[in-house]
């Protein structure tokens, strides 16, 4: 019998199946690669969380944020992986704008490997960090502020979408429609920046910048790479061979209040309320130990008991001199003066004009450190008191006595914190706007005068 003749493979069948298994192997690198991607994406988050938190262990031992370190060093240098020398001014880093450098993440400052400095793909991480915090200490730390607007895509515009020709703006962390509101505090103070898997922009181990992304083709990833204090995070619109930083942004809220809760910080309303108390503290040691030299019906000059008296404000002037903590001369031209009868009965005082003046408090003229009459958000403290028990040189009839001034006046002295916001809630009249984050002291003429009986001083 003879043997059945064997048929092999024709070229189109091996075609097709190199094809196939061609296909499937594509297949399978897409997912590869995709899950690589993923885990990478994954993996710079986790860095930067990292970051985070030893940016915060720094800020608990320190008081004030670290300076980048300079960028362009190289592992040969000294100082690579360094903060920056001179903290407020962080020598030979970038300049981003009058208010911010920008740098790497110092990682030997921080006490962290050199690896979470970087993502997986080995850029540096961008770090941009505003000047002014990089110098706080335990005094005012509390009174930390960003300024780093992130956007959802470009061109970037400040201030939150909104109707009435609003829909332009387009930043993520504003406070309202308002461009430029930060008065609830929640623009970022530092801002870290993954460049991710092109690189374009960032910062290599060579100290050498790489090649910046194109503002035609790649306009979010462009923004990202300019050394200013805007980055874009887009939601949508962007895919990743286009698109692929990662912006991590950090607000003073999210360094401040997880110490404040561990303890290592108070909040930064709780540090008003201690100032307020100071500040009062402070008002009433000047008014035991100054007596009036002015005479009255109500004060007698060189009469014993003599009335006492409270400083007035720092007003501000004259201009050339501005805020020197010196309290100011009632007749000292542009001296505020507090007119409660445009509201009836403000704060318990009758309808009048002009009886109260306001101002700063004149720290030095009461003893104090600038610092102490600031509050936790780093606003001066604002200062209101009743003209005729406050000190002039040129009035009679100042002074506190048993009956001024008369009973009917239930605040003598009004210490005032405008909160975070940095912007009066509060009318003459006790009518808060909603909602308010206001803080005020009120100190009564009868708490002076029992103050002052009760340290030994009579009154007449």
């Amino acid at each position: 019998m003879l043997a059945r003749s064997q048929r092999g493979f024709t070229l189109i069948e091996v075609a097709i199946a190199l094809l196939l298994v061609g296909l499937a192997l594509a297949s399978t690198m897409v997912v590869v690669t995709t899950q690589i991607e993923a885990r990478n994406t994954r993996e710079t988050q986790r860095r930067m969380e990292i970051v985070k938190a030893s940016l915060a262990s720094f800020v608990a031992k320190n008081s004030r944020l670290p300076c980048p370190a300079v960028p362009t060093l190289t592992n040969t240098s000294a100082n690579y992986g360094v903060e920056a020398s001179t903290p407020g001014t962080c020598t030979s880093t970038v300049a981003a704008g009058a208010s911010n450098v920008i740098g790497v993440v110092p990682w030997v400052t921080l006490g962290i490997e050199s690896s979470y400095a970087a993502d997986p793909y080995g850029h540096f991480f961008t770090y941009n960090v505003v000047k002014a915090e990089t110098n706080r200490n335990s005094n005012t730390i509390t009174s930390m502020r960003g300024n780093i607007s992130v956007h959802s895509g470009t061109p970037v515009s400040l201030g939150l979408t909104g109707a009435g020709g609003l829909s332009t703006q387009n930043q993520i962390n504003a406070c309202s429609t308002t461009q430029g509101d930060n008065g609830c505090n929640i623009a970022a103070v530092v801002v870290i920046v993954s460049h991710d898997r092109n690189g374009a922009g960032a910062y290599q181990t060579s100290g050498v910048q790489s090649t910046l992304p194109s503002a035609t083709t790649n306009p979010a990833e462009w923004q990202n790479a300019q050394a200013d204090t805007k980055y874009v995070n887009p939601s949508t619109g962007y895919v990743k061979d286009v698109y692929d930083d990662i912006v991590f942004a950090i607000t003073p809220e999210d360094l401040l209040f997880p110490l404040a809760q561990q303890g290592a910080f108070k909040t930064s309303r709780a540090v008003t309320n201690d100032r307020l108390q100071l500040v009062k503290n402070a008002l009433l040691s000047f008014i035991v130990n100054n007596s009036s030299g002015f005479g009255s019906s109500a004060c007698n000059a060189g009469s014993t008991p003599q009335c006492r008296y409270l400083p007035l404000p720092d007003s501000g002037l004259p201009v050339a001199t501005g805020y020197d903590g010196v309290t100011d001369a009632l007749a000292t031209t542009g001296v505020i003066l507090w007119d409660p009868s445009a509201t009836t009965n403000a704060i318990g005082w009758p309808s009048s004009t002009n009886l109260y003046v306001r101002g700063q408090v004149p720290y030095s003229t009461l003893g104090m450190q600038q610092w102490e009459t600031l509050d936790g958000w780093g606003s001066a403290i604002q200062y209101i008191v009743y003209q005729t028990i406050a000190n002039t040189t040129t009035a009679s009839g100042i002074g506190i006595s048993t009956t001024t001034p008369a009973s009917t006046y239930s605040v003598a002295i009004r210490l005032w914190s405008y909160g975070v916001d940095k912007t009066a809630n509060m009318s003459v009249g006790n009518t808060y706007s909603s909602p308010s984050d206001d803080i005020v002291l009120d100190i009564s003429p009868a708490e002076l005068r029992g103050y002052l009986i009760n340290s030994g001083r009579a009154i007449p």
